[in-house]
């Protein structure tokens, strides 16, 4: 999380000079809840994302036109450590015959746009495309760097590392964590955007970043970062607190648990 700040920090720095010689628009964006409440009927959560765009004077392209805006919103979770495992055929059964460590994977990724990627970086000649990059805008930009695991593992290669990085992508984008869904950003008029930010049921428990960007012409103008906190409440939480800090004593009392619902199931069935 501290290297995404400063990541992003630099990113701002050269926008501020930038910004304030072209009066450039001011972007302003807030979600309707920064806090998603988990209680044990959760199937899924929908968020309002709104924001404005204020204009010190329309900006021009360098034909002497007036360019596009374009909203691109990114939902990123809590990074985790994850492991990938290869299936082949072993003496005509299926085995895992080796495996990688992805360390620090978003939890759940989203992009949310006015327009397709593709497009933005078009609209610009192509130059946002090393902004996608370096601020990791779209599932194909994230930094995954797997290692290796396993006794005797070796470095891997090239093609081994796609490999593992496509199969992990393919899987969360099946589970519904990671997604893009271009032209889901409105405009209201010429200031207003909203977008609706989807949460599936598995999302993962944390602190999660929005990060909305404004662009012109395919170059970031402006932008913002806002906290989202996934969490339990009520028995839920204390549950899954329980469970994390006190593990032994929760085994207990499940083992208790079971031992008397099956004394209580045993009495209703003599009867």
């Amino acid at each position: 999380m501290l290297g995404r700040l400063i990541l992003f920090c630099s990113i701002m720095l050269p926008l501020a000079g930038w910004s304030a010689d072209a009066h450039a628009t001011k972007l302003s964006a807030d979600v309707s809840s920064h806090l998603v409440a988990i209680e044990s009927d959760f199937t899924g959560e929908s968020i309002l994302l709104f924001g404005t765009l204020k204009r010190d004077e329309i900006i021009e392209n360098g034909s002497g036109g007036r360019g596009e805006y374009d909203v691109v919103v990114v939902v990123r979770g809590p990074d985790i450590d994850l492991i990938e495992r290869r299936k082949e055929r072993v003496l005509g059964i299926w085995a895992n015959t080796s495996s990688a460590l992805f360390k620090d994977v978003p939890g759940f990724y989203a992009v949310f746009s006015t327009r397709p990627l593709g497009i933005i970086n078009a609209a610009g000649g192509g130059t946002a495309r090393g902004l996608f990059e370096r601020n990791q805008i779209g599932i194909e930009n994230l930094a995954l760097a797997p290692v290796a695991l396993g006794e005797g593992a070796q470095r891997l290669s090239r093609t081994e590392v796609d490999e593992y990085r496509k199969a992990l992508l393919r899987h969360k984008v099946l589970e519904r964590l990671y997604r893009e869904r271009p032209g889901v950003v409105d405009f209201l008029g010429d200031s207003l955007f909203r977008t609706v930010i989807d949460l599936p049921a598995k999302v993962p428990l944390g602190n999660y970043e929005i990060e909305v960007y404004l662009f012109f012409d395919g170059m970031i103008v402006d932008a913002q970062s806002l906290p989202l906190f996934v969490n339990k409440i009520g028995v839920g939480r204390y549950l899954s607190q329980t469970a994390q800090e006190r593990p032994f004593i929760y085994g207990l009392c499940a083992v208790f648990l079971a031992l008397l619902i099956g004394w209580f199931t045993g009495i209703l069935f003599e009867r």
